[in-house]
C-alpha cells in the first residue's frame, strides 16, 4: 500500500552538508582514522534521519569505509549505503547483504539483535519493491522476533515500530496495514523518534485515503508535514502535500489541488524529477477532469505519462494508462479506452500492484459490456476485480464489482439470472452500509430497484429507486439521479402515472444536461448527448401522450445552440472577444491556408518560389500540413463548439423564457428528428409547433420511414457526388416527397391554418422552423400543400435555436442603432467565374457598394465593426462541416474563407452567400448547429441568405440578381426571397426553371425574425 520512502538519485544536494562533509573531510589529521570514520558515519546517519542530501551521504560513507575496522561500523555503514542505493535494488541487496555478513560476525555486542533486526527489515522492504511479497513477508517476520529479543527496552521499541511499519507497506489489505501502521506510529512515539513517526504517519495517510476515510486520512498528513517541517525534511514535506492535493481531489476541493501541488512543487524546486514530475501531472489531471476540463485534462494526463515513461515507474504509468481509458470512455471511444486500459493491467502486473489490477479489471469488464464483447468476457473481468479488491480490502472496489455483476446477471431473461443480480445487488448494499458510502448505497438501492422492477415487483421496486435518488441528491451524484429519476418515470408510466412519469423523465433531461454543461468540449458534450437520446425520446414521448407543448419544447431545446447562443449575447453586450487560444489557433489557420496557397499551383513556376526543388520537399510534407489542419480545427471546434470553455457556458434556459423570445405573430415549428441506431428502424420524429401567442405550444410524435429517410438522403446528402439524385427527385413533378413529407413534418392544424390563406391577395403567415439533424438541409420552401408550395401560404424562416432570438432589450437596443445610421454601405466580393453573370448596379442605388478582388481586402474590411449593412459574397462553395466548411474565394493561389475564420470577423446585419452548400450545417445529434450562416450569426449578422445544394453559376447569378433587386425595393430578407422564389415557381423565367431544383435551395437563416 506504501511507497517507497527514500530518496532517489539524483535529488537535492543542500550546500550545508556538502559544506559539512567537507569540513570533516578536510579534518584529516586533526583525528584518528577509526575516529574521523565514525564521524562521517554518523553525519550519513543523520541525513537518512532528515531525508535529505543522498549523493553527499554516500560520499561520506565511501569515505569512512576504508577507515573502519569495528564490524558493527562496517555493517552500518554498508547497511547505510544500501539504504541510499535502494533505486539500485540489486546493488542495495548486495550492500544489505554484506551489513548482515558484518552484524552475524560481532560476538558479544549488546547491539548485534538490534543491528540484524534493522538489516532484515532492509531486505524486506527491497523484496517488497521487487514483487517478492511472500520472501517480504518472511524477513519482517523474522525482524519482528528479533525485535522481541533485543535487551535494549528503547532499542526494542524501535525496531518494533520498524518492523510493524514494514509489515503494513507490505501488506495488501488496507485495514490490516493501517493496524500495523497505527502500532508503529504509537512505537515511535513511545521511542520518541521523528523520523520514524514520519514514515507511519505518511503510510497511514496513504492507508486511510484508500479506504475512503478522509478525515483520518487528513489527520495523518497534516502531522507528516507538521514533523517535516519541523526537520527540514523537504522530501517528506513534499509528500505529505501530494497527499493533501489527492485529499483534497476527492473532497472535489479544486483549488485546494491547485494550491497544494503549487508548494509541493516549490519545495522540490531545486530537486525536480520525472516522477515527481508524472505524479503531479497525473493529480492535477484528474481535477480538470472532475471539473469537466477534458481537453486541458488529456493534455495534463498526457504529460503525466511522458513523465511516468521517463521515470521508468511502472505503476505510475499503468496509473495514467488507466485515467486515459476512463477519459476516453467518457468521449465515447471505447476501443481506445479498452487499449488504455489493457495497458495499464500489464503495467499493473509488472509493478505487482494488486490494487491497481483491481480497477484496470473493473473498467476492462464496464468498457466490455459497452462494446457488447460478450457478457463471458466482461464477467470474467469484473469477478478479477472482485477478487483483487477482496484479497486488498478495497471495500469500494468490492462494491463496484457486485454492482456491476448484477447489472450483468440482470441482462438474462430468466429467474436464475435475475436471483443471482439481486444477490450481487444486496451484498453490495449490505457493504454500502457498513462503510456509509453514500455513492455505493445509491448505486446498490439503483440496481436492487432495477432488478425488482423487471422482476414484477413494482412497490419493492419504487422504495429502492426513491432511496437511490436521495442517496445520490445527498452526494451531489447527478449521473445518479439521471439514473433513478429515468427508471422511476418507466416504472411509474409503466403503472399508468404518466404525469408523474414526465416529472421524472424531465427531471432526468435537466440532471443530465448539468453533467454535460460541465464537459468542457464540443465533442465531449456532443458525445455525451449522443449516449443518451433515448431519454430524449423517451421524455418526448411522454409529452406528446399527454399533449404538454412545454415539456417537449424543454427536450427539444436541450443542447440545442446553447454555446454560438452565449457567444452571440455576450458578444452583443460587449462584454467578452475572442477567447485568446482561439484568436491564437485562427492565426496558426490562417498561416497554414496562406502557406497551403502558396504552394497550391505547381504547374505555374512562377506561383512557386524558390526554384522547382521545393516542390518536390512540398509533396513531401503535404499530407503533414493537412495533418496539421485537421488538429488545428479539431481543438478549435472543441473550444466553440458547445462551450467556448469556461467563457461562453449558457445556463439552462426556461421554456417560458424561450417563448418570450418569439416574435408574438409568427407561427414556430421545432423539428426533432432522433436517430434511431438504438431500434435500427425508422427514426422518431417530434414536432412541437407554437402558434401565435396566447396559443399554448403542440407537440406530435411521427416517424421518418425508412422510404423517406431515403428521400431525405437524396435530398441533402452533398458528399461524393450524390446530389445528382436530389437534383432528379427536386426536379420530377410526379415524386411524392413535397407532398408526403409536408404531411410528416408539419402539424394537420398547422397544415390547415396555412392553407385558410390564400397564396394572392392575403398576408402570408409568418413561419419560423428550427431544423435539427439532417432537416437541416430540407428544402422546406418546396413542400407541397395541395395545389400550391408552402411558400406560396408563408415566409418562411429557418432559426438554428430559440435560445439565439434576442430578448426585448436587445432588441431596442438594435433598433436605436439602426435609427442612428444614415446613408446605407454594402461590400461585394465577386469569384471571378462570377462576375460576368451577376452585375450588381441596383445595390448602387441604395447602398454605398464597394466592390472588391482581393481576399485580403474583404478580410481587412470585416475586420472592421460596424463597417457595412450589406455583404453579398458569390463563390464557390465546398461540403466541409462544422467550421472548415468555406468558400473558395479565389482558386489560383486558393483563398478560402472558412466558419472558423468567420469567429475573429465583425459582419454585417445582411449575408448574402452565393455558393454552393453554403447553407448547410453540421448534422450529428447533439453537435452545436454551427457552419457558415450559424457562425456569422454569432459575429454581427442578423440574416443569412444561402444555399443548401450546388446550383448552376448563371441560375444562382439570375436568383441572387433579382433578390438584391427585391431588397434594394425595400423587402426586409426573407419577404424578398419568397417573392424571387415564387416567381420561378409561377413560371415567370420559363418552365424549365419551375421545377423546385433551381429555386428551392436558397434558404433566409436568421436570429432575428
Amino acid at each position: 500500500m506504501a511507497k517507497n520512502p527514500l530518496s532517489s538519485p539524483g535529488e537535492d544536494e543542500s550546500p550545508d552538508d556538502i559544506a559539512r562533509l567537507d569540513e570533516l573531510l578536510s579534518a584529516e589529521e586533526a583525528f584518528p582514522p577509526e575516529q574521523r570514520g565514525v564521524g562521517l558515519v554518523a553525519f550519513a546517519d543523520q541525513l537518512r534521519e532528515a531525508n535529505r542530501s543522498p549523493a553527499t551521504a554516500v560520499r561520506a560513507l565511501e569515505a569512512a569505509l576504508p577507515v573502519l575496522k569495528n564490524l558493527l561500523l562496517r555493517g552500518l555503514s554498508y547497511m547505510l549505503l544500501a539504504y541510499f542505493n535502494k533505486h539500485n535494488r540489486s546493488q542495495a541487496r548486495q550492500l544489505a547483504e554484506e551489513a548482515l555478513r558484518c552484524f552475524k560476525a560481532l560476538e558479544g555486542d549488546p547491539h548485534k539483535k538490534w543491528a540484524e533486526c534493522m538489516t532484515y527489515q532492509l531486505l524486506g522492504d527491497l523484496a517488497n519493491l521487487e514483487g517478492q511479497q511472500e520472501v517480504a513477508g518472511r524477513l519482517a517476520e523474522k525482524a519482528l522476533d528479533l525485535a522481541q529479543e533485543i535487551d535494549n527496552p528503547q532499542g526494542q521499541i524501535l525496531a518494533q515500530s520498524l518492523a510493524h511499519r514494514l509489515i503494513a507497506q507490505i501488506t495488501i489489505d488496507a485495514e490490516v496495514a493501517c493496524r500495523h501502521a497505527e502500532l508503529a506510529l504509537e512505537l515511535a512515539q513511545e521511542a520518541s523518534s521523528p523520523r520514524n513517526q514520519i514514515l507511519a504517519h505518511d503510510l497511514l495517510a496513504e492507508g486511510y485515503l484508500s479506504l475512503g476515510d478522509l478525515d483520518k486520512a487528513q489527520h495523518h498528513a497534516e502531522c507528516e508535514l507538521e514533523y517535516a517541517r519541523s526537520l527540514d525534511s523537504r522530501n517528506d514535506e513534499y509528500d505529505a502535500l501530494l497527499v493533501l492535493a489527492k485529499i483534497s481531489l476527492r473532497r472535489r476541493h479544486f483549488q485546494s489541488v491547485e494550491e497544494q501541488v503549487e508548494k509541493a512543487r516549490d519545495v522540490t524546486r531545486h530537486s525536480r524529477d520525472s516522477g515527481r514530475e508524472g505524479n503531479e501531472f497525473l493529480v492535477l489531471g484528474l481535477a480538470s477532469w472532475y471539473q469537466g476540463r477534458l481537453s486541458e485534462s488529456r493534455e495534463r494526463l498526457n504529460h503525466a505519462l511522458r513523465s511516468a515513461e521517463a521515470s521508468g515507474d511502472s505503476m505510475l504509468q499503468g496509473n495514467v494508462f488507466l485515467i486515459l481509458g476512463e477519459l476516453e470512455r467518457r468521449h465515447d471511444d471505447y476501443g481506445t479506452a479498452l487499449r488504455h486500459t489493457e495497458r495499464a493491467l500489464d503495467l499493473f502486473k509488472e509493478a505487482h500492484d494488486p490494487i491497481g489490477q483491481g480497477n484496470a479489471h473493473q473498467l476492462i469488464g464496464e468498457l466490455a459490456t459497452a462494446e457488447r464483447l460478450g457478457v463471458e468476457r466482461a464477467s470474467y473481468h469484473i469477478n478479477q476485480a472482485l477478487n483483487f479488491a477482496k484479497i486488498t480490502g478495497n471495500i469500494a472496489g468490492q462494491q463496484s464489482a457486485l454492482v456491476t455483476l448484477s447489472q450483468l446477471a440482470l441482462q438474462g431473461a430468466d429467474g436464475h439470472a435475475l436471483k443471482a443480480a439481486r444477490d450481487h445487488a444486496q451484498a453490495a448494499l449490505a457493504m454500502a452500509q457498513r462503510t456509509g458510502d453514500l455513492l455505493g448505497l445509491g448505486n446498490a438501492h439503483q440496481v436492487l430497484g432495477e432488478i425488482l422492477y423487471a422482476s414484477g415487483t413494482s412497490g419493492q421496486s419504487r422504495e429502492h429507486l426513491e432511496e437511490a435518488l436521495e442517496q445520490a441528491s445527498t452526494a451531489g451524484n447527478f449521473l445518479g439521479m439521471t439514473r433513478a429519476h429515468w427508471a422511476l418515470s418507466k416504472l411509474l408510466n409503466s403503472g399508468g402515472n404518466k404525469p408523474e412519469a414526465l416529472e421524472h423523465a424531465l427531471a432526468a433531461v435537466r440532471n443530465r444536461d448539468v453533467m454535460r454543461l460541465q464537459l468542457g468540449s464540443a465533442a465531449s458534450r456532443a458525445a455525451f448527448l449522443t449516449s443518451s437520446e433515448e431519454l430524449n425520446e423517451w421524455a418526448l414521448t411522454l409529452a406528446a401522450e399527454l399533449e404538454d407543448g412545454i415539456a417537449a419544447l424543454e427536450v427539444a431545446e436541450a443542447g440545442r445552440g446553447e454555446a454560438l447562443a452565449e457567444l452571440l449575447h455576450r458578444s452583443a453586450r460587449g462584454e467578452s472577444e475572442t477567447p485568446p487560444r482561439v484568436r491564437a489557433l485562427l492565426s496558426e489557420i490562417e498561416e497554414l491556408e496562406f502557406e497551403t496557397a502558396a504552394h497550391s499551383d505547381v504547374a505555374d513556376p512562377s506561383v512557386l518560389v524558390p526554384a522547382p526543388t521545393s516542390v518536390g520537399n512540398w509533396r513531401l510534407h503535404e499530407g503533414e500540413q493537412e495533418e496539421r489542419r485537421r488538429s488545428l480545427y479539431q481543438e478549435l471546434g472543441e473550444l466553440t463548439g458547445n462551450a467556448f470553455r469556461d467563457i461562453f457556458t449558457a445556463e439552462p434556459m426556461s421554456a417560458h423564457t424561450l417563448r418570450r423570445r418569439l416574435p408574438p405573430d409568427a407561427h414556430t415549428l421545432i423539428l426533432c428528428a432522433l436517430p434511431g441506431w438504438w431500434k435500427e428502424s425508422n427514426f422518431p420524429l417530434f414536432r412541437i409547433w407554437i402558434p401565435p401567442a396566447p396559443a399554448e405550444p403542440v407537440v406530435e410524435k411521427g416517424e421518418l420511414t425508412k422510404e423517406r429517410i431515403g428521400w431525405l438522403e437524396d435530398l441533402t446528402n452533398a458528399r461524393g457526388g450524390i446530389y445528382l439524385q436530389g437534383s432528379i427527385t427536386l426536379s420530377d413533378p410526379e415524386h411524392r416527397w413535397s407532398v408526403d413529407l409536408a404531411k410528416e413534418l408539419l402539424p394537420a392544424e398547422l397544415r390547415r391554418q396555412l392553407t385558410s390563406v390564400k397564396p394572392e391577395g392575403e398576408e402570408p403567415e409568418k413561419l419560423i422552423i428550427v431544423p435539427s439533424g439532417e432537416l437541416w438541409a430540407m428544402p422546406f420552401a418546396a413542400l407541397r400543400l395541395g395545389e400550391h408550395y408552402l411558400i406560396d401560404h408563408a415566409v418562411l424562416t429557418l432559426l438554428p435555436s430559440l435560445r439565439m432570438l434576442p430578448s426585448a432589450e436587445q432588441r431596442q437596443e438594435e433598433r436605436n442603432r439602426l435609427r442612428r445610421e444614415e446613408r446605407l454601405r454594402a461590400v461585394a466580393y465577386l469569384h471571378s467565374d462570377v462576375t460576368e453573370h451577376l452585375k450588381l448596379d441596383s445595390l448602387r442605388t441604395a447602398y454605398d457598394l464597394q466592390v472588391l478582388n482581393n481576399p485580403s481586402s474583404l478580410r481587412r474590411e470585416f475586420h472592421v465593426k460596424d463597417g457595412y449593412q450589406l455583404a453579398v459574397l458569390v463563390a464557390h462553395g465546398d461540403d466541409q462541416p462544422g467550421l472548415r466548411q468555406s468558400l473558395r474565394l479565389q482558386d489560383s493561389p486558393v483563398e478560402r474563407l472558412s466558419a472558423a475564420q468567420l469567429l475573429d470577423c465583425h459582419l454585417p446585419p445582411h449575408l448574402v452567400l452565393g455558393a454552393c452548400w453554403s447553407g448547410a450545417q453540421s448534422f450529428a445529434f447533439g453537435e452545436e448547429p454551427i457552419g457558415l450562416p450559424a457562425v456569422a450569426l454569432t459575429r454581427g449578422a442578423k440574416f443569412v441568405t444561402a444555399a443548401l445544394y450546388p446550383v448552376g453559376i448563371e441560375t444562382t447569378a439570375a436568383i441572387l440578381k433579382d433578390y438584391l433587386g427585391e431588397l434594394v425595393m425595400g423587402l426586409p430578407p426573407a419577404e424578398a426571397l419568397r417573392k424571387v422564389q415564387r416567381n420561378y415557381a409561377a413560371g415567370e423565367h420559363g418552365e424549365s426553371k419551375r421545377m423546385p431544383w433551381y429555386w428551392a435551395g436558397l434558404v433566409t437563416i436568421t436570429r432575428a425574425p
